[in-house]
Order: structure tokens, then sequence, then C-alpha cells
């Protein structure tokens, strides 16, 4: 569940006993790591994930950060830090403890024990408009321009958009190489003109089925 939130405060809707719901503030209003989440001061939030312990990871777009609160003590840790050129903005879940995250115009792949962090696709470079998306080179090597949506199957594939091509591409687990898996047709408006083919965020169902929100 992604929401815009005012004055940096993150709400999770909890599910509640019967047909209630209750909901409470999470993380937000204060200062930094290491204390209670909801002192933390959070800027704007960019995508929102759980774990299977019920930790929350959420995108910091002011700090350039992604962000863990434990679900335990409810206390609030930075795990990433990027900069003006590396934004984390979706999130999803690869191999088991691995944070998948996109940064602006890559793919990027967190290992949460060690620290460590790697290109899954893009090279940092735009993809200009009159250039095709190279699929024979490693996915790491490949321009892309601006990235958007992310998910990731239990066979280790990698799926994202190009909005700005509409266009989902796959990255293959065993080859590392990429391949184009759908494409936004654009619609037909009032007076003869299409829509952009935009992509902009994906998801995959627990049956494997990838949906595209365009």
């Amino acid at each position: 569940m992604r929401r815009s939130l005012a004055a940096g405060l993150l709400l999770a809707a909890l599910a509640g006993r019967g047909s209630a719901e209750t909901v409470v503030t999470v993380a937000g209003g204060g200062n930094g790591d290491g204390g209670p989440a909801t002192s933390a001061e959070i800027g704007s939030i960019g995508d929102l994930l759980l774990d299977s312990r019920g930790n929350v990871f959420l995108v910091d777009q002011i700090h350039s950060s992604i962000r863990r609160i434990d679900a335990a003590s409810r206390t609030i840790e930075t795990v990433f830090v990027g900069d003006e050129k590396l934004k984390p903005y979706d999130l999803a879940w690869g191999a088991p403890g691995k944070l998948l995250f996109t940064s602006g115009r890559r793919v990027e792949e967190l290992d949460l024990a060690a620290g460590r962090r790697r290109t899954v696709a893009g090279n940092g470079e735009w993809l200009w408009k009159e250039a095709g998306v190279e699929l024979a080179k490693p996915a790491s090597e490949v321009p892309l321009g601006h990235v958007q949506g992310l998910a990731a199957d239990a066979r280790g594939a990698v799926f994202f958009g190009l909005p700005d091509r509409g266009m989902v591409l796959r990255v293959d687990p065993a080859t590392f190489r990429l391949e184009i898996v759908y494409r936004v047709e654009p619609a037909v408006l009032a007076l003869g003109s299409e829509s952009l083919p935009l992509v902009r965020d994906l998801a995959l169902d627990a049956s494997g089925v990838l949906h595209v929100a365009d």
C-alpha cells in the first residue's frame, strides 16, 4: 500500500478483529535512527514493503535512503543511503535477504546481511529516443533511462518498467540478459490523438501473473 502523507508521517492500516480496522502511526515526526520510529524524521515516502517478520522497509526520498522499522522494538534504522544521483524509489524482494530497489536509471540489489549492493540492470546512462534497448549485453551494462515499477518472481527473474518507452523488461536469472515481456499500446483519444504508453507500477500475484499499471 502506498499513500501520500503530510508532514512525513507514515500510516499503516492494520487488520483488526472482525470487520473493524485500526489505523496507527508507525513512523514519522521527530529525528533519527536508533530511537522510536514514531519520533523519527521522515521525508516524502517513495515505497513501502514488509518482510516475513513484519518489519517495515520504506524509501525516504528526501534523505535518499531506505529505512527499516523493527516489528518488535518499533525502532528505526537506515539500511541504505544514496545521493542526488542515486535516489531509491520502488522496492521489491528478490532472493531471501536481498532487497531490490530502483534508483533513477538502474535496478539495484542490497544484501541486507552483508550491507553490499550490486547493479541488476542499467549502467546509469540515458537511453536516447532513437536508440533501442540492447538485449545482447549483460543487463547491468545497458543504458535504460528512467526506471519505474519493480517486481521479482520465485525463480529470481526481475521485472521493471521503462515508463517513457511503455515497456516492461525482464532480467533473466540465468543469462543476466534483458528481454521485453510487455509493451503498452497507446490508446486513441478524442480528435484522433494518442495517449502516452506509460508504465507506472508492477506487481506479481501468488500465481506468478504480472500486473502492469499504465
